[in-house]
């Protein structure tokens, strides 16, 4: 079984080798697409690392691109449930005229 970046990472930060979590962290969060659901746990991951490892201005960092990405995609969930809704209630009209 492949081991993924961030298992490793993980790992490497429970053993406190906090440079080569935050190493295998970011390669692994470079290697994922934009908009991945995921992203925002290992934001949050990296600041914890970060946090662990004394450096709290990049926590902090991390903490904010975290809260960042799920703002952001809230309201993208927020706008594709309005046009959902927007493309039901349309079907619902021409239902009721034919």
């Amino acid at each position: 079984r492949e081991t993924n970046l961030r298992t490793l990472g993980k790992i490497l930060w429970d053993t406190e080798k906090f440079d080569l979590a935050e190493k295998y962290l970011t390669e692994f969060l470079n290697q994922l697409p934009s908009n991945d659901p995921s992203l925002s746990s290992i934001y949050d991951d990296l600041s914890k690392v970060a946090l662990q490892a004394g450096d709290y201005e990049k926590s902090v960092r991390w903490s904010k691109k975290a809260f960042e990405f799920r703002n952001s995609n809230a309201l993208l969930h927020t706008l594709n449930i309005n046009v959902s809704d927007d493309a039901i209630c349309k079907f619902i009209n021409i239902k009721d005229i034919i």
